[in-house]
């Protein structure tokens, strides 16, 4: 019997993805701290890039759902990190919205900036607990 090969959604192709995430939002830190360091917001730019990125993280979340190695857990920790997706993908969808509605009053930036700022840390600590469950799954 020929071995088969791995699943799209194996354990290590996901670890990849994740570090690959970390990366990617590690660039969107350093691109939002060089715009804000040439001192002219670009709302619209930048919400359209986010709306980018959010299809991006769309198609992750659904890959990790229906492919990857918790796909077939039905555990209270998975449900949540399931509707962790939803949430995230929430808040980037208000996110995105707000900064196609910014405009030059005071504080629409910085304030963008910070709930992005907080969105990227809920990511990473989402993350982080995908990878002790999955990493739990696959021992």
């Amino acid at each position: 019997m020929k071995p088969q090969p791995p699943k799209i959604g194996s354990l290590q192709s996901l670890f990849e993805e994740h570090r690959a995430l970390q990366a990617e939002c590690q660039q969107w830190r350093d691109w939002w701290t060089e715009l804000s360091e040439m001192g002219a917001p670009h709302f619209g730019e930048m919400g359209d890039r986010l709306a980018t990125f959010r299809e991006h993280l769309a198609s992750h979340f659904r890959h990790e759902e229906t492919d990857g190695p918790l796909a077939d857990r039905e555990t209270p920790e998975v449900r949540a990190l399931w509707q962790d997706h939803v949430e995230l993908l929430s808040n980037l969808d208000l996110l995105i919205d707000r900064l196609h509605a910014c405009g030059p009053e005071v504080g629409c930036w910085g304030d963008a900036r910070r709930d992005f700022e907080s969105f990227l840390d809920r990511l990473c600590q989402h993350d982080e607990a995908e990878n002790r469950l999955m990493s739990a799954a696959g021992e």
